[in-house]
Parts: C-alpha cells; sequence; structure tokens
C-alpha cells in the first residue's frame, strides 16, 4: 500500500480476506497450536473464571441518569450475557410513568455467537434510538435506528460505522463510515 507517498508492506494482510480458505486454515492452525501450548493451564483457567465470577454481581442496575424528560439505566440480569437499556418519563410532578426498555442486547444476540454493542444515541425529542452493533467480532458495527413508541427499525441500516450523532432537530442523523480504499 502506498500512503503519502510512503510503500508500507504488511505481510499479514492476506488474513483480511475473511473468505479465502487458506485465512481459515491459517487461524484454525494457530487455535489449535494455542490450545496445545497452553493445554496444561485448562485447570487454573477454569479455577480462574469461577473465581472472578463468584466476584461478579451478575444482577445489577446503573445508577440512573436523566436525559430530556426521562429516566434512563441499564440494567444486568443473572444468565444472561448482554445489558438491557430502560427509561421513563418522569411527569412534571415528579411521578414516574411506566417502565420501557429502549435496547436488550440478549435478544439482539440471540441465534447469534457473538454481539458487540457500539453507538448508542437517543434523538432529543426522545423518540429515535440510533445504535450500532457488531456480530462478526470484526470491529464493523451496523448502524440501525429504533422508532422507540412503535417498536419499528428503518428499513435501511449503515454498514461499517464508527460514531454517531444526532442534530437538535431530532430529525437528522450524523455517523461516519470506516473507508477501507485500497
Amino acid at each position: 500500500t502506498v500512503l503519502h507517498g510512503e510503500t508500507l508492506e504488511d505481510p499479514y494482510f492476506w488474513l483480511r480476506e475473511k473468505e479465502n480458505p487458506a485465512v481459515r486454515a491459517y487461524l484454525e492452525a494457530e487455535n489449535e497450536y494455542a490450545d496445545a501450548a497452553t493445554s496444561h493451564l485448562s485447570g487454573l483457567a477454569g479455577a480462574l473464571y469461577d473465581e472472578m465470577l463468584a466476584r461478579i454481581q451478575e444482577d445489577d442496575t446503573s445508577a440512573p441518569y436523566l436525559f430530556r424528560g426521562y429516566e434512563h439505566w441499564v440494567r444486568t440480569v443473572k444468565g444472561q450475557q448482554y445489558p438491557i437499556h430502560h427509561r421513563r418519563r418522569l411527569s412534571t410532578q415528579g411521578t414516574p410513568g411506566p417502565v420501557e426498555t429502549t435496547l436488550d442486547g440478549n435478544a439482539l444476540a440471540a441465534g447469534r455467537s457473538f454481539m458487540s454493542l457500539g453507538a448508542h444515541a437517543m434523538s432529543d425529542d426522545g423518540q429515535l434510538l440510533a445504535y450500532s452493533t457488531d456480530d462478526t467480532g470484526f470491529r464493523q458495527y451496523t448502524l440501525r435506528v429504533k422508532n422507540l413508541p412503535t417498536g419499528v427499525l428503518w428499513s435501511r441500516a449503515f454498514e461499517k460505522v464508527v460514531s454517531v450523532a444526532w442534530a437538535g432537530d431530532s430529525e437528522t442523523l450524523f455517523f461516519t463510515e470506516e473507508n477501507h480504499a485500497k
């Protein structure tokens, strides 16, 4: 690759070719080698995992924060791997409305072997939620927009999104995408 007049050489660039059978074979061989080289540590790894899990409060709720008339918080549930995002409207008298689930990471991950939540941005009017997910592990996030009152997703998704921000009009969404020009 030539960048700013400099030639850059990466002997591992070919590993980006995800559909190449040679890449898969190479990675599987690396995994087999790592498993064999660390097999004597499996008991210790299990003990460490159990100890760490015993020190984690699996049922947990974050401190709530206020945003545009809503109280927002995140909850984790024992036995589930991903956080659940909630909110409820606060009235002018300060009495809370019903709890709404804005995004459930466990539902997003259903049927997938991997899930990572990237962006999580609420529009100023509280009607739309822009969020991005990666279900491949390659840190290439897909942006979706959810209409919170109806639960309906926009029909269009945006690939390889890095960052997201709403304009103050709650109708304009700014985002950046990866550019892997060769």
